[in-house]
């Protein structure tokens, strides 16, 4: 009997959670590898995973990122002959922690708090994580009624006479 097998396994993977904009994980990541061989090959021997390209660490359940930021992971499968597929790579960028926003007020300040002018707030928004991006800025005056701007930052005039909360 002679047994040939020259081609290499294949391995996917699917990557769950939820997930937000622009391709953004707002929970913790986890990542499936399934791994065949072809039809009359030797069958997969193991898949290993590396978060670095340099260590590799034998998959056997699915793995979880929960580091904020992005994050890759190669993986690769071996068969029984020893055909060692050329690694892949999968990305994952997670941001689950809500962007942070101030508020600036600007007019003329008279005694007590209270300004005697008409009042500009400039709302202004950041994101903990590099590269994701504020989407936009929902605020309101009254707690019912939103508005939306896309972007980072948001200019809201009050001239009505007493006090006013934004939003």
């Amino acid at each position: 009997t002679v047994k040939v097998d020259k081609i290499r396994p294949i391995t996917s993977a699917s990557v769950s959670g939820t997930v937000g904009t622009n391709g953004w994980y707002t929970s913790n990541a986890e990542i499936s590898l399934t791994a065949s061989d072809d039809v009359d090959g030797s069958g997969v021997q193991y898949t290993e995973y590396s978060y670095d390209n340099t260590i590799w660490h034998n998959y056997s359940t699915p793995i979880v990122v929960s580091t904020e930021g992005v994050t890759s992971i190669f993986y690769r499968s071996v068969d029984n002959a020893s055909n060692t597929e050329v690694f892949q790579t999968v990305t994952v960028k997670i941001d689950k922690t809500a962007p942070t926003s101030t508020i600036n007020l600007s007019g003329t300040l008279g005694l007590n708090g209270w300004y005697t002018s008409s009042v500009t707030a400039a709302i202004d928004a950041t994101d903990n994580v590099d590269g994701s991006t504020v989407e936009a800025i929902k605020y309101s005056t009254d707690g019912t009624n939103w508005t939306t701007v896309s972007g980072t930052s948001a200019i809201v005039s009050i001239s009505a006479e007493g006090p006013s909360t934004i939003y």
